[in-house]
C-alpha cells in the first residue's frame, strides 16, 4: 500500500493541481510542484492510501487508456513520488 507522507497534500486550484509538502524535515520534496490532472487524481487516492492495483483500476475507470500500459505508467509515477519524498510504501 502506498500513501502520501505526513505533510504532503494535493489541491486543485481552478484547473491546476498542486502537490504541496509542508514537512520541513523532508529535504527531498520541493515545497510545491505543479502536476497534471491524472497525477492529481492519483495523489488524491494516495491521501488515504491504496495499492498500485487500486490506482490502475481507478485510472482506467475515469480515463480512456487504450494503448497505454497503465500499470507501468503508474509504477513509474509512484517511483518518482517515492524518490522525491512525497509517498511511503506501507
Amino acid at each position: 500500500m502506498y500513501k502520501l507522507v505526513d505533510g504532503a497534500y494535493v489541491f486543485k486550484i481552478f484547473d491546476q493541481y498542486l502537490l504541496f509538502s509542508t514537512n520541513e524535515e523532508n529535504q527531498k520534496a520541493p515545497y510545491v510542484r505543479k502536476i497534471n490532472e491524472m497525477a492529481g487524481n492519483i495523489c488524491n487516492e494516495l491521501m488515504d492510501g491504496c495499492t498500485k492495483e487500486d490506482l490502475v483500476q481507478h485510472i482506467e475507470r475515469i480515463y480512456d487508456t487504450d494503448g497505454i500500459d497503465t500499470e507501468t505508467e503508474i509504477e513509474t509515477f509512484l517511483l518518482t513520488l517515492k524518490e522525491n519524498g512525497y509517498i511511503e510504501k506501507k
